[in-house]
C-alpha cells in the first residue's frame, strides 16, 4: 500500500472505522469520536477531489453530525457504557483544540479547493451553516 494513494487512504480510513465499531459495539465511542470525525473528513476530501459529490457530502454530513454531537450532547451527565471507557463521563476528555469541534471542522473546508463548489450545493451550504451555528471558542 502506498501512503499517498487515495484508494489506500480510503481503505485505511474505512478500516479505522471498522476497528472502532468492533471496539465500541454499543456506539459508545468516547474520545475516539475524534478519530471518526477525521476519517469521515478525510474520505470526504478524497471524494470531493474525484468529483464524487454525493459520497463526499454523505461523509461530510457524518463528520458535521459527530462534531455537533460532541459540542452539544456531551453534557457530563451520562457515564460511558463501554468497558474501555467505564468510569468516565461523556465529554470528560481533554482536547488540544483551542476551538470546539464545530469551529475546528469549519476551518477544514476553508483550506480546500472545493470550498466554492461545496457552498454552491444546497447540502454543502446547509452543513457549513450548521457548523457556523455551533462554532465557538473554548
Amino acid at each position: 500500500m502506498g501512503g499517498d494513494d487515495p484508494d489506500d487512504i480510503l481503505e485505511t480510513q474505512r478500516d479505522a472505522l471498522t476497528v472502532l465499531d468492533i471496539l465500541c459495539p454499543d456506539g459508545d465511542y468516547g474520545s475516539p469520536e475524534i478519530t471518526r470525525i477525521h476519517a469521515y473528513m478525510t474520505m470526504a476530501d478524497i471524494h470531493f477531489a474525484r468529483n464524487e459529490w454525493d459520497t463526499g457530502l454523505r461523509h461530510l454530513e457524518t463528520a458535521v453530525t459527530l462534531a455537533v454531537y460532541l459540542d452539544t450532547d456531551c453534557d457530563g451527565a451520562r457515564m460511558h457504557t463501554f468497558p474501555l471507557f467505564c468510569g468516565l463521563v461523556y465529554g470528560d476528555y481533554i482536547t488540544n483544540l483551542p476551538d470546539n469541534f464545530s469551529l475546528a471542522l469549519l476551518h477544514q473546508p476553508e483550506k480546500k479547493p472545493y470550498l466554492e463548489s461545496l457552498v454552491a450545493t444546497e447540502t454543502g451550504a446547509m452543513l457549513i451553516a450548521c457548523l457556523e451555528e455551533h462554532a465557538a471558542t473554548r
